[in-house]
């Protein structure tokens, strides 16, 4: 009797540890998952245009900067437009976070079946640019922010910095801040040796010409051989070259002009033609 007492004893104790490690390994299984989902870093696909890609690449590098522990949060992926459907695409449609840039059709039907994944799955897509967001777009899911397409259209390193913490701190609540959209001007000045803009031509002479005499281009092939008495050649280009800080091919023109014996007036603004009228037909340096 005893014996079968102690048995007894022992199989109830047995049943207890094994009914304690089931237990314990249902919770394991389904608080782990959670804890590994947590961990893994938030996933954002950029298809901002290939002009935008250094600016974008610059952007990212900032919010680290400033945020390193984002880096262990979050994961960005710059797409070039060029050759899309070439690229490896399966980390779009694992994105939680998508920004596009809508140039008419062809680059949203270029992509759409990851897209579309990416909003099964959860993923927020935003259209921030291109001006051909329209009602098929929002019934994919689609969606559009006013200041993310202010912040994106201002362009350069700064504004697409704060579209993305804009956007992590809107849909995932990240501890970031975002400043406010940095504008620049419609109709601008480019001075190539400070990378600044001018809206006046005044201002830009008083930082040009000084940079003139530094370098020694002052002209003595001209007569009189003074820097400020050079001949002036205008330049128009688009603003995007500036925003966007792809403006190697321009200041090789600006130098190679300046080499020759000038100052150089390189100016932006849309159309071109009012760009012409307000810096070159009415010359801002008198008659």
């Amino acid at each position: 009797m005893c014996r079968n007492k102690q048995k007894q004893e022992a199989g109830s104790q047995e049943s207890g540890v094994r009914l304690f490690l089931c237990i314990v390994c249902l919770l394991f299984s389904v608080l782990c998952p959670l804890s590994f989902a947590h961990a893994e870093p938030l996933k954002v696909s950029l298809l901002l245009g290939d002009a935008n890609s250094k600016t974008t690449l610059e952007a990212v590098k900032a919010i680290y900067n400033e945020y390193p522990d984002l880096k262990e949060k979050t994961a960005f992926h710059v797409y070039p437009l060029k050759g899309i459907r070439e690229k490896g695409l399966a980390y779009m449609k694992e994105s939680n976070l998508v920004f596009i840039s809508i140039m008419g059709r062809d680059l949203v039907e270029a992509v759409k079946p990851e897209l579309e994944d990416a909003i099964k799955r959860g993923g927020k897509v935003y259209c921030v640019g291109g001006g051909s967001y329209d009602d098929d777009h929002k019934k994919m899911g689609i969606m559009v922010d006013n200041k993310m397409v202010e912040y994106y259209t201002e362009g350069g390193t700064e504004n697409i910095k704060n579209m993305l913490l804009y956007a992590l701190k809107k849909e995932f609540s990240f501890d970031v801040s975002c400043g406010d959209v940095v504008k620049s001007p419609a109709f601008g000045i480019y001075e190539h040796n400070t990378k600044k803009v001018f809206e006046d031509f005044e201002e830009y002479k008083n930082i040009y010409l000084p940079y003139q005499k530094e370098k020694g281009l002052t002209g003595e092939a001209l007569s009189p051989p003074r820097t400020e008495d050079k001949p002036w050649i205008g330049i128009v280009f688009y603003k995007n070259a500036t925003i966007a800080g792809q403006t190697k091919v321009l200041d090789a023109v600006i130098e190679g002009l300046e080499a020759a014996g000038f100052n150089v007036l390189p100016v932006y603004g849309w159309p071109s033609e009012a760009a012409i009228e307000k810096f070159f037909l009415i010359p801002p340096w008198g008659d």
